[in-house]
């Protein structure tokens, strides 16, 4: 249905609507009532029409709207919203519904400004006053990408034509030692600059390996040709997430299954290719385990983790002919077991690294408490008190 607005004889603005017969008026009420020369109406994807008008007190830019089935305008955002008075008003919308305005604004010395509305303020697209000098009979449309083409009178000089949708833009979620990726859209020339001196002119700058030095406010400012726009950018680095792996033994024995466990993350991938915080695991040989670790914000950690593996077996000195030595259990938590035939022998313990850290004569059967010892491999020597036969073995704590 088309609709015509006009200047109504002194008495506001008129607005008529063709019912597919004749011309018939259209509802006016909230609209203004006293003579208003310059105005420009649109109707958006809903059916709600749309019009821009100078004020007819202030001579100031404000929209107005009547939705579809209703019976009154409605103001869109702030009346006079413009910043001096205003000639050549011109009102368009995206595909997305939100209008765009343009006009002459005295408050810039008569240049062009172009602003569109966000829910809730009119706000500028690009510098206000863009044009060279100032601006006559604007007229605005846009493409099918919401980009504003504006054409005007420049300064009485030449017809002029402008395409000037600048925006920038940061990848969404920053990660500690990821890499930050700016992108600036609209323009020909591109000055950024940001926090420890940053600089760069590419349309599409990036900072590796980012760390939280580098969080804090980024700016743009995108030209092209006489035109000129600011952005700005709140960069924030989230730290890796701390990720911790664990074993419920620190020394396993061949043949058996020891469980591994993750902790820190919200998701969790082994190199086994296991997704589950827990994996139960069966090395022959002391192996390396790894877990990659997701937080809910999307960053990752790793972490990684390695099983020692021994045989566990005990074994006799090859130079004895004495009886067998029997340890047991082994591995042990609590208490050693050594059955031997020697009447009495001396009893020393080393560690690990060779260290002595148990040393003492013990008769027939022994038994030792060891639950105060660390898990790990140990190494044992009875020595014979009659003949000084060395009987040797291992055994394990965990």
């Amino acid at each position: 249905m088309p609709y015509i607005g006009c200047a109504n004889g002194g008495s506001g603005i008129g607005l008529m609507k063709f019912n597919g017969i004749s011309w018939v008026n259209a509802t006016t009420l909230g609209l203004p009532t006293s003579y208003s020369s310059a105005f420009s109406m649109t109707i958006d994807s809903s059916n709600t029409l749309y019009v821009i008008y100078r004020d007819p007190v202030s001579s100031k830019a404000s929209v107005m709207k009547l939705i579809a089935g209703t019976n009154s305008w409605t103001q869109v955002g702030l009346a006079e919203f413009s910043l001096g008075n205003i000639d050549s008003p011109s009102i368009s919308i995206d595909k997305n519904n939100v209008p765009y305005v343009s006009y002459s604004d005295w408050g810039y010395e008569k240049r062009a400004v172009v602003m569109k509305y966000n829910g809730n303020n009119w706000t500028y697209v690009g510098s206000p006053g863009f044009s060279a000098g100032w601006a006559n009979w604007l007229s605005m449309a846009l493409d099918k990408n919401g980009n504003p083409f504006l054409t005007f009178d420049n300064g009485g000089a030449f017809a002029y034509g402008l395409n000037f949708n600048p925006d920038a833009n940061v990848n969404s979620i920053i990660c500690e030692g990821s890499t930050i990726n700016f992108i600036g859209n609209g323009g020909t020339s591109y000055n950024w600059t940001g926090p420890n001196s940053y600089n760069s002119s590419s349309q599409t700058p990036f900072i590796s390996n980012a760390s939280a030095n580098n969080d804090g406010i980024y700016s743009v400012t995108i030209a092209s040709g006489s035109c000129t726009a600011t952005n700005t950018l709140n960069v924030q680095v989230n730290p890796s997430p701390t990720l911790t792996a664990t074993t419920t033994t620190t020394l396993l024995c061949q043949g058996n299954s020891v469980v591994l466990s993750a902790n820190g993350t919200a998701t969790y991938t082994w190199n086994t290719g296991s997704n589950t915080a827990s994996i139960s695991v069966s090395p022959t040989v002391t192996t390396t385990y790894s877990v990659l670790g997701t937080d809910n914000i999307g960053c990752i950690g790793l972490a990684t983790i390695t099983q020692s593996v021994d045989l566990c077996q005990s074994f006799k000195d090859l130079n004895t002919d004495i009886n067998d030595l029997l340890i047991y259990p082994n591995p042990a938590t609590n208490v050693l077991n050594i059955v031997t035939n020697n009447i009495s022998s001396n009893v020393l313990i080393y560690n690990s690294i060779g260290s002595l850290i148990y040393n003492e004569i013990h008769f027939n059967s022994i038994k030792l408490d060891i639950k105060n010892l660390v898990k790990g491999i140990y190494f044992l020597e009875l020595t014979n008190s009659e003949n000084n036969i060395t009987q040797k073995s291992k055994f394990v704590i965990e």
